[in-house]
């Protein structure tokens, strides 16, 4: 019995949990190398906690990762209610790993080599954010508004690179106090690299394509698109306004790299069919990867 239960509850994919850990680890050095070597010798904040952590040790002897493990003890209480556990035990060891980053890299802020401010902003902002978002692909993240972030994307699928800068607003109002309004602005820049840098590592560069087809010969070119490209095709009934004519439209979703291949079987079969693409940026079901949290 006792074995049973063992089995049951202790049993985990051992080649998905080494992976996991490489992504969390990889990504907190990311993190915090970009902001050590680039964000905190020219007074720079990255987001969230973090963000606040910086901006707390710019003013006091404590370093940033004493404060980062601090201020992600009581988000971590409330998150373990409103967010999956697993990903919150992701997340305390994320949180570990980049405390320990912060203190393993903290001799790069004082190292003198770092580039002018604009290059600074826009490399440490995007080490930053794409730090973290390594870490979300594991599953877990660096805590703070992360975790915060992570339960309002999975009620309302809102971005989580937007939701941590609206987040960093008010940090960026104390930021502005203190240092002036310079390096509040530079300080937006690298926010703003971070969010895109997080977006893209989670959605990828390869956004996928929503392809509207109406011809006259719907069947020859779903035939074609399921065996050369092998993704599924959905007819939708469409009825013309001027004429009144019903006729099936094809409804499909390919990766980028597939697009120039659909259009050459479109035209191959019906010259006088009329396209649609839009770009979409989350895609679940068979032959896409979804989107971690």
């Amino acid at each position: 019995m006792c074995k049973k239960l063992t089995g049951k509850f202790f049993s985990f994919d051992k080649r998905l949990l080494a992976k996991n850990l490489f992504l969390i680890i990889l990504g907190s050095l990311i993190t915090s190398v970009g902001i050590n070597a680039f964000l905190v010798p020219h007074k720079f904040l990255s987001g969230g906690v973090s963000g606040l952590s910086q901006l707390i040790s710019y003013l006091t002897p404590v370093s940033v990762g004493t404060y980062v493990l601090v201020f992600n003890i009581p988000i971590f209480i409330l998150g373990w209610r409103y967010v999956g556990r697993t990903f919150i035990i992701g997340s305390i060891f994320g949180t570990a790993m980049l405390t320990a980053g912060l203190y393993a890299t903290g001799w790069m802020a004082h190292a003198g080599w770092e580039p002018e401010k604009l290059l600074a902003a826009i490399i440490g902002g995007a080490m930053s954010g794409g730090g973290t978002g390594i870490v979300f692909l594991a599953n877990s993240s660096h805590g703070g508004t992360d975790v915060i972030g992570a339960a309002i994307r999975r009620r309302w699928s809102y971005s989580v690179g937007s939701i941590v800068f609206v987040f960093n607003l008010a940090i960026l109002v104390m930021l502005a106090f203190v240092y002036g309004l310079h390096v509040a602005l530079y300080t937006v820049i690298a926010q703003f690299c971070s969010s895109l840098a997080m977006d893209k590592v989670m959605l990828g560069f390869d956004r996928s394509r929503a392809v509207f087809i109406i011809t006259t010969e719907p069947n020859r070119v779903a035939d074609l698109i399921i065996r050369k490209l092998s993704r599924g095709v959905t007819f939708l009934e469409g009825e013309g306004a001027y004429l009144g004519t019903k006729r099936k439209v094809i409804y499909c979703v390919v990766g980028i790299r597939q697009l120039a291949r659909v259009k050459y079987y479109v035209k191959s079969v019906d010259p006088n069919a009329f396209l649609t693409i839009a770009e979409v940026s989350e895609v679940m079901g068979q032959g896409f990867k979804s989107v971690p949290v």
